[in-house]
């Protein structure tokens, strides 16, 4: 946990310091808000202070992910004209992350909602625009000029629109390059509905040229601040296909269910294609705009990603889900001894037991609700972009072999916890989609392969940054998936070039190689959910070294489940460790060195034996005589038990043995109901003080 509050402690000053830079009075809010989540990570890590730590740690994650996915989803639905759906994503994002430029985006959004509802006119939305300059001065004017067109088109005054348009065109024949994207593309939808001719030598056609000379960095143009890096592609999908409506063409051959220009319309748009009508222009402009849009369509997007994922990403994200919730309504998802019994992976269980199905069976499990999102997300942002480039066969050769060979790297390297997640299987197809865009390079436009090599690039550092950060992260599973899946595909890419007959055997053995998969996984869970919990966890022995009073240290081995995780207490210097697990911990170690005696009066001193269970209880009995609520029991091999039930159900058991060395006392607790319990004889046969030594 320190190593995150560091991570977020520097985020959050560097972000606050940018900000500050910028001087923009918008991000005020935002500054004060990087702030705080800087006070209470730093807070935490130097005091040790726990609750302040995981609140930063929340506030970071949620301000840090969730406003960005609300931003994309914001900017798709307002390409598609749904301005109420657009409003309410982007209120999600500016109240978790209140800066600059999602507060401008907002005012946009909610002014032209209130014109489309009707509450304001197109000049009293213009006033409110007006309201944008403080919040970003002159970076902020392209912006809220795309609002003003926006305005026009919530009234579907498209006729108004090219008016200004126009009457800015007759002043400036330059007067595209101050425009948006956003803006131009409403332009030349305008004229595609009012079949308008277009003055000035400036026409969709000449639009359309000019937005894909700019997106390409060949000419100057203005951008919207805060958009997303593939908005520009989108709106010239869409400028592409109202330009070729308004020429005469038929663009409804390029938008097909698989097609990627498919989620910028709606079903009312989309309908209006199929009855476009005929108008004669230069067949050249059409071949051309015919042979761009076939490239477009098959030009895989992160921002329409979620409206339109591909089959086989969004089946695998399905079935995740649905165990998830199997596993919630059975018993606990972050439970490792439950999520274990489910098909989990532990290296004792795949080596010494054989289990190998559980490679397989733990890329379809999660530790809770929060691990499935970000997997899910993250596996239908990049399985689109990856499966649209090599299809759904090869995707699920690589999602197999990269999930199995992460899962077998993690057990080499000695992963000691119950492994679960599809990070392996998804580090490959993120290998999978890097190798893929790189081997599409010379038939995909420059801009796109530039922007998704610097987008896998920023996010393979950050995810080495965080897998370095956050403990609980296995390196070693995301690390072989990765390796796997780029080795995989390099070796597929070149297979697209056999003979058919050839590939068809190849999508035989995937589908085989499948349901084998599924087969062995569905036995072997069945199995191992009938076993006895004192079978199905492996018992592991720890040593440690315990700092006693009087100068004297002792040497004690210590049994613990499999699925329990040790913490040290660096709050309490030179305490021994603990294990900790979702139902069971064993949080107390202590010992007394040299032989048992006791004082019982009268001159008279007890000697207690080694293993000598009967006068170790007695004489505890009659220690706690006047202590109510302690049930005295006789453990396994001369061990004693002390166990008191606590108002919550919860098991409180102090067990004590005598040694040669001296006695052991371990204290443990046990959740109500829960089946470890059943391995506290294990545990305690399997533990020992080994020797005392005077200092």
């Amino acid at each position: 946990m320190e190593n995150i509050l560091g991570v977020i402690t520097l985020i959050s000053l560097m972000s606050a310091l940018r900000m500050l830079r910028g001087g923009l009075p918008g991000d005020r809010p935002l500054i004060v808000l990087a702030l705080v989540i800087m006070g209470l990570a730093g807070h935490s890590w130097y005091t040790g202070e726990p609750i302040t730590g995981v609140v930063a740690i929340i506030v970071a994650l949620v301000v840090g992910i969730i406003p960005p996915y609300l931003s994309m989803a914001s900017q798709l639905a307002r390409v598609r004209g749904q301005t109420r759906l657009s409003l309410w994503l982007e209120t999600g994002a500016v109240i978790l992350r209140p800066g600059a430029v999602r507060r401008l985006h907002f005012l946009v959004t909610y002014t032209v909602y209130l014109v489309q509802r009707g509450r304001l006119s197109i000049s009293e939305g213009i006033e409110r625009l007006a309201k944008a300059e403080p919040l970003l001065g002159d970076k902020g004017a392209s912006t809220a000029v795309e609002g003003i067109f926006w305005l026009h088109a919530a009234k579907e005054d498209w006729g108004g629109l090219l008016d200004r348009f126009e009457g800015v065109a007759a002043k400036d024949s330059a007067a595209v390059t101050g425009l948006s994207f956003g803006a131009l593309s409403l332009i030349v939808e305008a004229y595609a509905k009012t079949k308008r001719e277009a003055p000035y030598g400036i026409g969709p056609v000449q639009i359309v040229k000019h937005m894909h000379l700019a997106a390409d960095g060949k000419v100057a143009h203005t951008r919207s601040i805060g958009e997303s890096g593939e908005l520009p592609d989108a709106y010239i999908g869409r400028a592409s296909v109202f330009c070729l409506a308004y020429l005469g063409g038929d663009p409804s051959g390029f938008l097909g269910r698989r097609s990627a220009l498919r989620p910028l319309f709606t079903k009312a748009e989309l309908a209006q294609f199929s009855d476009a009508k005929g108008r004669t222009y230069d067949e050249e402009d059409i071949e051309r705009l015919q042979a761009e849009l076939a490239v477009q369509k098959d030009l895989p997007s992160f921002l329409t990603s979620f409206r339109a994922p591909t089959p086989a990403s969004a089946s695998l994200a399905f079935i995740s889900g649905v165990i998830l919730l199997a596993v919630m309504a059975t018993g606990s998802s972050i439970d490792p001894s439950y999520l274990l019994r489910c098909g989990g992976c532990l290296a004792d269980r795949v080596v010494n037991a054989g289990e190998w199905w559980r490679l397989f069976t733990s890329m379809f499990l999660h530790a809770g609700p929060v691990h499935f999102l970000v997997n899910a997300l993250f596996l239908i942002q990049v399985g689109n972009l990856a499966e649209r480039l090599m299809g759904p066969w090869r995707f699920l050769a690589v999602y197999l072999f990269s999930g199995v060979v992460g899962s077998v790297t993690a057990v080499a390297l000695g992963q000691p916890a119950v492994m679960v997640g599809a990070s392996g299987a998804i580090s490959g197809i993120f290998g999978a989609g890097a190798v893929m865009v790189f081997a599409s390079r010379r038939r995909m436009p420059l801009r796109w392969v530039r922007r998704n090599m610097s987008a896998f690039t920023f996010t393979f550092l950050a995810n080495l940054f965080l897998g370095l950060a956050i403990p609980m992260v296995s390196l070693s599973a995301h690390g072989g998936g990765f390796v796997a899946g780029i080795l995989l595909t390099a070796i597929l890419v070149p297979l697209t070039r056999i003979p058919k007959v050839l590939r068809d055997i190849g999508k035989v053995a995937v589908v085989v190689l499948w349901i084998a998969a599924f087969a062995l996984g569905i036995s072997g869970v069945r199995h191992s959910f009938n076993m006895d919990l004192s079978k199905l966890i492996p018992v592991r022995q720890a040593h440690a070294t315990l700092t006693l009073e009087r100068g004297q240290t002792a040497s004690v081995t210590i049994a613990h489940p499999g699925t329990w995780a040790k913490i040290s207490r660096k709050e309490l210097p030179n305490s021994p460790p603990a294990w900790v697990g979702s139902q069971g911990q064993l949080f107390y170690i202590d010992a007394a060195c040299g032989p048992m005696q006791v004082d019982i009066g009268d001159g008279q001193i007890l000697h207690v034996e080694p293993g000598d269970s009967e006068t170790l209880m007695e004489l505890l009995k009659a220690a706690n005589a006047g202590v109510d609520g302690i049930e005295f029991l006789g453990g396994p091999n001369g061990w004693v038990l002390a166990n008191r039930p606590e108002p919550d159900g919860a098991v409180m058991v102090q067990a004590r043995k005598v040694f040669e060395a001296g006695m052991l006392q371990l204290g443990f607790r046990f959740e109500a109901g829960t089946n470890e319990l059943q391995l506290l004889d294990t545990l305690l046969e399997q533990s020992a003080l080994d020797e005392c030594v005077a200092r």
